[in-house]
């Protein structure tokens, strides 16, 4: 089992290597939804909507994890600490793909529609800035 050998190069202690392999199974429950989390928040970002992709990459390690850390562990002690992370990510995940619906149904819209990506198009001047 790949978690108690990463566990055992820093520790042989029995008790900390059965914790330490429960806490990395728990924290990284719910890893598979990070990817899409992270790549549905750069695609706002990548379209020129720079506050959405702050909002929903700021989600998931600050506005739900932090909170999390402190109330968990107050309700259900430890196991509360370890849960906080998946909670995180779980709601982070949910909170991305229904923006990231809206994001593409309002961007199939404007293709649509014909409308211009105003907010898309660089001018020299921006280039320059930049550099």
């Amino acid at each position: 089992m790949i978690p108690k050998q990463l566990v055992t190069l820093f520790n042989d202690n029995i008790k900390l290597v059965e914790f330490g392999v429960q806490a990395l199974l728990i924290w990284f429950l719910l890893l598979p939804l990070i990817g899409f989390q992270i790549i549905a928040a750069n695609f706002f970002q990548a379209i020129g909507r720079s506050k959405s992709a702050m909002f929903l990459t700021l989600t998931r390690q600050v506005i739900i994890l932090i909170p999390s850390i402190i109330l968990f562990p107050k309700i259900w002690g430890l196991n509360g600490l370890l849960y906080a992370g998946p909670f995180s990510d779980f709601i982070a995940s949910i909170l991305t793909g229904i923006w990231f619906y809206f994001g593409l149904k309002k961007l199939s819209a404007t293709a649509q529609n014909n409308e211009p990506l105003n907010h898309l198009k660089l001018s020299t001047q921006d280039l320059d800035d930049s550099i």
